[in-house]
């Protein structure tokens, strides 16, 4: 324990020798450490760590090809010819917009974000609800779409 406590003091007499040195090491070190956990983070989130999903290798998202090259999502239209021939998945569903809403509570309104899916959005997930139920053939629907499912980080 002595010999720590006299490399400190060693380190730290040859620090204050040299500060300019110092400082540039310190912020390299700080620099390389912050670098080196951002991009384990994203490896982590991206590659290492399994999607909360079963099965998430196969969900696929069908694009169109546009003409020029780019690739885009299905239309409605396109979606629902597309639901109507599909033979091959066990669930075919659509998610075509992302909303800012607010929610009104006793204390006044909450900001929220939601997703606009079609009826199947929760069984190509795998999800079930612990209360309520999910939504229902047809709910995706213009005029019968007034059907919400709220998350648990909802308070």
């Amino acid at each position: 324990m002595n010999s720590v406590l006299r490399d400190f003091r060693f380190a730290f007499r040859q620090m204050q020798k040299s500060t300019g040195f110092a400082l540039i090491a310190i912020l390299t070190l700080s620099l390389g450490v912050g670098a080196a956990t951002a991009i384990f983070s994203v490896v982590n989130a991206v590659v290492l760590r399994p999607l909360p999903y079963e099965q998430p290798d196969r969900i696929y998202i069908p694009q169109t090809i546009a003409r020029e090259g780019y690739t885009q999502p299905f239309s409605w239209p396109s979606y629902l010819d597309a639901r109507a021939q599909n033979h091959s998945f066990a669930a075919f569903s659509g998610l075509w917009d992302f909303h800012s809403v607010n929610l009104e509570t006793p204390s006044g309104p909450v900001a929220l974000q939601s997703v606009e899916g079609s009826d199947d959005f929760f069984n190509v997930f795998g999800v079930a609800p612990l209360l309520g139920r999910t939504f229902r053939p047809g709910e995706d629907q213009a005029g019968q779409n007034d059907v919400a499912a709220a998350a648990y980080s909802l308070d």
